[in-house]
């Protein structure tokens, strides 16, 4: 199964980032880094970013992560960027379906 933080560490990679996906693993349970992030990307010359990536149907799971949220004020505070990856299937029926992403900037 694909999830989310790998469909955003390889849309990162292919904007020229370097990306990990940064979540982890314990049982069933997934730990975000510090609370908020899937993955981290960084290019030169713009910057640092953490992504939360969620299906569109978790969207209203994901809406406390903004630029009020303690950790993401501090990292957005410190030179960071902070991006949501609302990803969703898109296609003609009988289709194989594609996947893609809406993108917002917490500022």
């Amino acid at each position: 199964m694909v999830t989310t933080a790998r469909l955003s560490r390889d849309y990162m990679r292919k904007c020229g980032f370097t990306a990990e996906t940064v979540e982890k693993r314990s049982g069933i349970f997934r730990n975000d880094l510090f609370g908020v992030a899937d993955v981290i990307a960084f290019k030169p010359n713009t910057g640092i970013v953490l992504i939360q990536a969620y299906r569109k149907a978790a969207k209203k799971e994901h809406e406390h992560l903004n630029s009020e949220h303690p950790i993401i004020k501090l990292w957005l505070l410190s030179g960071g960027h902070f991006v949501h990856h609302e990803w969703y299937q898109h296609g003609k029926r009988g289709k194989r379906k594609r996947w893609a992403v809406n993108t917002k900037d917490i500022v």
